[in-house]
């Protein structure tokens, strides 16, 4: 609220509508006749006209915006607002937001420290599109929106083939570092080949961990993946195994003269026993055709 003024009205909001008894109607910021307000903004949900008892007339200083937009920082950085996180505005970190404080609102962040409200502020952290897939590495990058309050102290990625991967049942990569807003990454290595991953960013506070949404890649499938058929000579069993993921394929068994013994199908593994102890003596063929690969070996069933 401003009554009388000849100075700078400079970077302020409203998000109420103000009454007055003499010399204005309701306003919520208003100014003398000199036009000084800058980097202003109210509510248009609660808005009522601002009067200005200098030039007896109504002004509508600062812009008008609904409140969703002035719950984004974006609107108050794009203003010239300093908060903290950023240096473009300068570094005095004046304001803060948070969608948990102040109805969302702008608040100083000099009211940080008396504000209960706040010690419970999550971070907020989002995955970003993994780049540069290849068959078993891929970079795997993510965004800070807002560093949280307290800070988080702790991020990184968690990875895995099944959903929704948390730091307590996959694979993770942690920094141990004060969050602050912007994009971080991480290079993956001893990934499988084709294989669909599921990555999620994250940032732990002293309360609680806080994961972003996922994103989905699929590494580069391998060309001529090896296969190594042992033992070579068996009573009961032999083993077939791949040196990566394999989407399909089939272990065939022939007979001397071509005649087809067994088949056994097999899909995304990296090895698969088969069972020859129903076989009769004598040797056999055994051929694995694979999606990306083939081999062929002879076995002696004794």
């Amino acid at each position: 609220m401003v009554g009388r003024n000849y100075g700078q009205i400079k970077n302020c909001y409203s998000t109420v509508s103000m009454s007055a008894h003499s010399d204005g109607e309701g306003y919520s910021l208003t100014a003398s006749d000199n036009e000084n307000v800058y980097n202003c903004f109210y509510n248009q949900n609660v808005y009522r006209p601002c009067y200005n008892y200098i030039s007896k007339d109504y002004k509508n200083p600062g812009t008008m915006l609904p409140s969703d937009s002035m719950k984004m920082r974006k609107t108050f950085t794009d203003a010239g607002w300093d908060f903290d996180g950023e240096t473009a505005n300068g570094t005095d970190d004046v304001w803060r937001i948070d969608s948990a404080v102040n109805d969302g609102y702008p608040y100083l962040y000099c009211e940080s420290d008396a504000n209960p409200a706040n010690i419970d502020s999550l971070p907020v952290v989002k995955t970003l599109a993994t780049r540069n897939i290849a068959t078993e590495s891929a970079s795997l990058f993510g965004e800070v929106l807002y560093a949280g309050f307290p800070e988080a102290t702790r991020y990184g990625f968690v990875w895995a083939s099944s959903p929704d991967p948390t730091i307590g049942n996959a694979s993770k990569w942690e920094q141990d570092a004060p969050l602050k807003p912007g994009e971080y990454n991480y290079d993956v290595t001893g990934l499988a080949s084709n294989c669909t991953y599921f990555v999620r960013a994250y940032a732990i506070t002293i309360f609680d961990t806080t994961y972003a949404g996922s994103d989905t890649f699929t590494t580069v499938l391998k060309d001529d993946v090896a296969i190594k058929v042992f033992p070579s000579i068996t009573t009961a069993s032999f083993q077939v195994s791949f040196d990566a993921i394999v989407d399909d394929g089939e272990v065939q068994i022939f007979s001397i003269d071509g005649r087809v013994a067994k088949r056994v199908r097999f899909s995304r593994t990296k090895s698969i026993a088969i069972s020859v102890g129903e076989l009769s003596r004598g040797k056999y063929v055994v051929r694995v055709k694979a999606s990306n690969s083939s081999a062929v070996q002879f076995v002696e069933k004794l």
